[in-house]
């Protein structure tokens, strides 16, 4: 799928526009934008999910060391006991991301 980047602003904002036509508003953290912002389930901090390296590739889900504190983390949802919970987009107003 190509994608259309256009930084807006050096500082605040990045959007990107997808070959299907949706527009995604990403804000810029440090020099590079969270394109899949996620809670640590160990510590609770935020962190961008697409910027991990995966150590591990299973069936249902994939393993990665989170850049917060160090512990495991992976993708599976909350109730099979996931540790990486991706943050919804009201929840990504209110943080600013």
């Amino acid at each position: 799928m190509s994608t259309h980047d256009a930084q807006q602003s050096a500082e605040s904002d990045y959007t990107r526009v997808t070959a299907a036509g949706f527009v995604e508003h990403t804000r810029i953290v440090g020099e590079r934008p969270m394109f899949h912002p996620g809670k640590c389930r160990w510590c609770g901090s935020i962190y961008d999910g697409g910027a991990v390296e995966v150590t591990a590739r299973y069936a249902d889900c994939s393993v990665w060391k989170a850049p917060c504190c160090g512990n495991s983390a992976d993708d599976r949802p909350q109730g099979w006991g996931g540790s990486f919970f991706p943050l919804s987009h009201a929840e990504r107003k209110q943080v600013g991301v």
